[in-house]
């Protein structure tokens, strides 16, 4: 048997259906930004659903693709599932091929999947079965004529679903109500072996034996409210095929991982654990790794809800099955590297994103190390109480908060209590995790923003765009609607922009004789470019001859150009300045200022931010002329270096706009003609939005103008207030030092001692003191650092919360690096200098744990 590699199936797939005329489309990304009802893209349809419910028109009527998926959150969950048998993955490939406007139909879509089984995947005639639904007579017709030249009888025809019993087997929707259909099924019998034993066996039994390889939807009907079935006007074709089972049939081997997509993987798993076992635990870690890496690729970040949770579960279990290997450093990023050698040629983002990827996956490692260290202080505590309690099991709750908190996968759980001769509360902790789910679901429910209207058609065509050069037209009116005291009109041309791309939809005002509107806001609904309006003066009376008049605030569009084309300037800078790894994660560009989020994992120092103002600045002051290529194909595009951006939707043909050699990225927006139009720019702030993920609110012309203008007005007007007040704070201080001095304290340090050791001659000590105020606390610790030298201290002083000083006069530790690897374990934070840091923590800490935890990190440095 030739074993076929993926890239060789994946390369036939593409290469057989554009022979028939498909177009090849480039998978999307498995963050849908352009859909918000889904946690990941889970199919090879997602980015073409517009197209499929008529609100999208492409350049092409037939398309094939090999679409990137991730089924492991949300309705499609197969997250549990990894690793108890060989076909679940989270993360997938799914070839698919689609027909839109009834450019092919059922013959066509079942003769290409009878062709590409038999003569590129050359599956022998005898293994093949399909499926159908029951009333399908017509795809029951074409099989025939496939199945039968051999002699082979209809029993290879398997007809399933009863949509009157509730059995939508073999039958596809798109949810309760719109598009559905029939859909046809192919199996491969991989022998009785596989077989459950009955003599009733066939396709759609829940045994291995008949296994489905290529689903082919026909959708040719639109499902109502009442239940009945309305005929679409275009029937459409989807379907969709998973790579990885096709690849393991093909190869005939029982497992998905036993084909070249996954054996590098475990073999690096070996290298590095110095063992060949554990294959179910290399299996899963060599799935996660593919999830992860493509997820953070296309702009995820781990946290704490929706997907980013997601993505903290799928890295927690791979760390669990890297756990029972004998793991117990970071080793998941290791796999990045292999990864990107196996699939990196297909999806360039991996080779582009390589380090960067691998760097959060250490990262978010080495905190879940941090996390599972307490689990485990939890878990050890709450054995000593069921003991001294005298009974049998773990309560579910405790169970519960190890899994939710601490990350403990419960059968690591239930091990770890086995070995004790203990057991579970199991019921009480499916409660709580069904609890948990419940709200999950409430959650991932996403709010659809796209207002269902009722629209009044003079002409069904869509607006021309033309503000890139003309502020005001004179235009007539396609579509309009009435909806909440607002109006929705379509302009055959329009100067107004559609937001899109981080760019605010524009204002401005419409007039006809008759009517005054003002466009308070531009967006795309069902998609044509619609101005949302308030009728100003008249009555609303449009015709096929209604002829408006529609002009935009070009004060707002001017200052909307200067923000948009610095956005682009300061991605650049930032990507010179932090790194080539940084990338744009979304923004807002409106007249007033420009917010940009970005991919970075701590907070960027102040020269830093300098240095990012002064790029952008020098750029505006070489005055470079900002240019555009239109119509440019996708591909050539993203092969010549232009940047696309996380969350964009975009077609076949794409608008470039570049500034000389320094920035080039796919943009619709509008832009000044050349960067000195931009006049200044200054950035206003710098702050976290979530882990990794920072945000940038800058201002650009006359505002930077008023913005210094401002500040030295209020400069010149508190100066004399606050020098006062820095003479009375002064005054203040010295007193409060005098007295401190003289307390008790400062003859007895030693009462205040809880914990002390001395290692190589260094002292390490631990104080815990009454004192709430920062300066008594400072001059303590001053103190203290010069009794103990060398060595390190540290203070803990309650109030509020629980102030922590760390003070060291050892060379080679540097407080500063140390408060923050102490605090964070326990929900805390801090800064300083290497000689003196301080932060804070809750009050609830367990002085015990803290002190063994610093002790932990402490001596292996002294």
């Amino acid at each position: 048997m030739n074993i076929m590699k993926a890239s060789d199936l994946r390369k036939s797939f593409i290469d057989f259906f554009v022979k028939n005329k498909h177009t090849s489309v480039t998978s999307s990304p498995v963050i849908p930004g352009d859909d918000p009802t889904l946690l990941f893209t889970n199919a090879g349809m997602n980015q073409f659903k517009d197209v499929l419910l008529g609100k999208e028109k492409r350049a092409y009527t037939k398309a094939c693709s090999v679409q990137k998926c991730i089924r492991a959150g949300g309705k499609h969950n197969d997250l549990d599932e990894v690793g108890k048998d060989g076909r679940h993955l989270t993360f997938f490939e799914m070839l698919g091929n689609w027909s839109f406007e009834g450019s092919y139909y059922k013959e066509e879509a079942i003769e290409w999947a009878w062709q590409f089984s038999r003569t590129i995947l050359t599956f022998p005639r005898e293994n093949l079965y399909v499926s159908i639904y029951k009333d399908d007579t017509e795809s029951f017709k074409i099989w025939q004529k496939h199945l039968r030249p051999d002699g082979l009888d209809d029993s290879r025809i398997i007809r399933l679903g009863n949509l009157q019993k509730g059995d939508e087997e073999n039958f596809w929707s798109m949810g309760p109500t719109g598009p559905c259909g029939y859909c046809t099924e192919l199996y491969y019998d991989q022998g009785t072996e596989f077989g459950c034993g009955k003599p009733d066996c066939k396709p759609g039994c829940s045994c291995d034996r008949f296994l489905e390889y290529w689903n082919l939807v026909f959708m040719e009907f639109n499902r109502t409210e009442d239940g009945s079935f309305i005929p679409l006007k275009y029937k459409n074709v989807d379907t969709g095929m998973g790579l990885e089972r096709v690849l393991a049939l093909k190869n005939g081997v029982q497992s998905v991982f036993d084909t070249d997509l996954f054996i590098p993987l475990r073999e690096k798993l070996d290298e590095l654990s110095g063992n060949k076992e554990y294959i179910v635990a290399k299996n899963v870690i060599a799935d996660h790794i593919r999830s992860l890496a493509f997820s953070l690729a296309d702009g995820a970040l781990f946290s704490n809800e929706g997907r980013g949770y997601v993505l903290r579960r799928i890295l927690r279990r791979a760390e669990r099955f890297a756990h029972d290997i004998g793991f117990t450093e970071p080793v998941i990023y290791k796999l990045v590297d292999p990864l990107c050698n196996i699939m990196g040629s297909f999806y360039s983002e991996l080779i582009e994103k390589k380090k960067y990827v691998a760097r959060l996956i250490q990262e978010e490692e080495e905190k879940f190390l941090v996390t599972i260290d307490r689990g485990i202080e939890l878990f050890n505590q709450e054995v000593k109480n069921i003991i001294q309690k005298k009974t049998k099991n773990m309560s579910g709750s405790v169970a519960f908060k190890l899994y939710d908190t601490y990350g403990f996968p419960i059968d690591l759980t239930k091990i770890m209590l086995e070995e004790k001769g203990l057991g579970l509360d199991s019921s009480e902790y499916e409660r709580l995790m069904s609890d948990q789910r419940e709200r999950s679901q409430k959650s991932a429910q996403f709010i659809d923003k796209n207002i269902q209207l009722e629209w009044t058609i003079i002409n069904n065509e869509n607006s021309i765009f033309v503000g890139y050069t003309n502020n005001l037209v004179t235009s007539t009116i396609n579509r309009y609607a009435r909806k909440d005291n607002y109006i929705y009109i379509v302009l055959m041309e329009t100067p107004f922009y559609a937001e899109a791309g981080g760019q605010v939809g524009d204002t401005g005002i419409i007039e006809h004789a008759d009517f005054t509107l003002s466009v308070i806001d531009t967006q795309k609904i069902d998609g044509f470019i619609t101005a949302i309006c308030k009728l100003k003066t008249g009555t609303l009376k449009i015709s096929q001859d209604t002829h408006v008049r529609a002009s935009i605030i070009n004060t707002i569009r001017d200052d909307t150009r200067r923000n948009h084309t610095a956005t682009h300037l300061l991605h650049r800078a930032l990507k010179d300045v932090l790194g080539v790894y940084v990338h744009q994660a979304g923004s807002k560009v409106e007249a007033e200022k420009l917010r940009f989020d970005y991919n970075f994992s701590k907070k960027p120092m102040p020269a830093e931010i300098e240095a990012i103002e002064n790029h952008v600045n020098q750029k505006i002051i070489e005055n470079i002329p900002v240019e555009t290529d239109v119509d440019v194909s996708l591909d050539a595009a993203k092969k010549s270096g232009a940047v696309s951006l996380f969350g964009e939707k975009y077609s076949d043909k794409v608008r470039v706009v570049k500034v000389s050699d320094y920035s080039m990225e796919l943009c619709g927006g509008t832009h000044v003609k050349r960067t000195g139009d931009i006049g200044a720019f200054k950035i206003i702030s710098e702050s976290s939005v979530a882990s990794g993920l920072r945000r940038i609110e800058a201002i650009t012309g006359a505002a930077v103008h008023a913005y210094y203008r401002n500040t030295n007005k209020e400069l010149e007007k508190n100066f004399t207030q606050e020098l006062e007040k820095l003479k009375s704070e002064n005054k203040s201080l010295k007193s409060k030092l005098k007295k401190f001095e003289k307390n008790e304290i400062v003859s007895s340090l030693e009462k205040y001692i809880v914990a002390q050791e001395k290692i190589n001659n260094s002292h390490l000590v631990f104080f815990k003191v009454n004192l709430e105020d920062r300066d008594d606390l400072l001059h303590f610790s001053d103190l203290v650092k010069e009794k103990y030298k060398p060595g390190v201290c540290v203070i803990f002083a309650e109030g509020d919360k629980i102030q922590v000083i760390l003070t060291s006069t050892i060379n080679t530790i540097k407080a500063n690096d140390l408060i923050n690897s102490l605090l964070m374990p326990f929900g805390g934070k801090g800064g300083g200098k290497p000689h003196l840091a301080q932060g804070s923590v809750g009050r609830d800490i367990d002085y015990a744990i803290i002190i063994d935890t610093a002790k932990k990190l402490i001596r292996p440095t002294m």
